[in-house]
């Protein structure tokens, strides 16, 4: 009888061992995960100060541009004919300037549309990576309580 209470007793002990194994390799992978969250966090801050930044580099632009047509109204630029005091060498670069402006605008806005399908992309995954964490949180500490 007593053998046998003490053959129960191991075996109790060897799956309470495997638990706390679980629970370990457990831990371990929330640690890892809260690691990957951290820095997927971090990449999301990057590409959203690279976001603020063609956003401000879009306004500077657009304010540039503004400029450069009121100058030409001021001057009285058309398309066709030079303004009185502007030759039409620097009509002619003025309208190369707005070009020019107007192709980095593009370009500015394709930067920052892909930068922001990146920031949508990473903040999917740090939801997805949030959740699991949770689960396994959640899952930690009902295996706490068994």
């Amino acid at each position: 009888a007593e053998v046998a209470e003490l053959q129960a007793e191991a075996e109790q002990l060897r799956d309470r061992a495997a638990e706390v194994e679980l629970l370990r390799e457990q831990a371990e992978n929330v640690q890892h995960l809260e690691a990957q969250v951290a820095e997927l966090q971090a990449e999301v801050g990057q590409l959203q100060g690279q976001a603020t930044g063609a956003q401000e580099l879009r306004a500077k632009v657009a304010e540039l541009e503004a400029e450069v047509e009121q100058l030409r109204v001021s001057k009285g630029a058309t398309e066709g004919a030079p303004a009185e005091g502007l030759s039409a060498e620097g009509a002619q670069q003025l309208r190369a300037s707005v070009a020019e402006l107007q192709a980095m605008v593009g370009e500015l806005q394709a930067s920052n549309d892909e930068l922001q399908a990146a920031m949508g992309d990473l903040e999917s995954k740090v939801l997805d990576q949030e959740t699991e964490l949770e689960m396994k949180d959640d899952a930690l500490k009902v295996g706490a309580y068994v």
